[in-house]
């Protein structure tokens, strides 16, 4: 394919051909797998949790007023907008989605936690399931 000094040989395909034929051959094949819409927590540029989740789903931030001592709940709404909160441990934050509760009480005060909803073939979201 290549010769003594890495030219391609005549007649062999250019690495640009090549690079655009898998890219094409993948977007052809994500094209068959349905989509899904996931809801991601992610802290310190990590992805900690996702949630598969519907436009109109809903999800809770959860805490504990630092003066009254009382739970405060917050419910916010799926959609195409992001979020974005900061720790503080003292007030045992949470989010709460469905069954799951996904403590935020554990990272160091002022932590940036983002969440925001992403589109992923429906195959990724089982294989991540089944990696974890």
């Amino acid at each position: 394919m290549f010769c003594k000094y890495g030219a391609p040989r005549r007649g062999a395909p250019s690495f640009t051909a090549v690079l655009g034929g898998v890219f094409a051959f993948a977007l052809l094949l994500s094209s068959f797998f349905p989509m899904a819409r996931v809801l991601v927590v992610e802290v310190i540029g990590h992805t900690t949790h996702t949630f598969e989740v519907a436009v109109g789903d809903t999800f809770t931030s959860y805490y504990f007023h630092s003066l009254e001592r009382v739970p405060v709940y917050e419910v916010f709404s799926v959609d195409s907008a992001d979020l974005r909160l900061i720790i503080s441990p003292e007030t045992e934050q949470a989010l709460l989605f469905q069954d799951r509760r996904v403590e935020l009480a554990q990272y160091p005060r002022g932590t940036r936690v983002d969440i925001y909803v992403v589109t992923r073939p429906v195959v990724w979201l089982r294989l991540r399931r089944a990696i974890s």
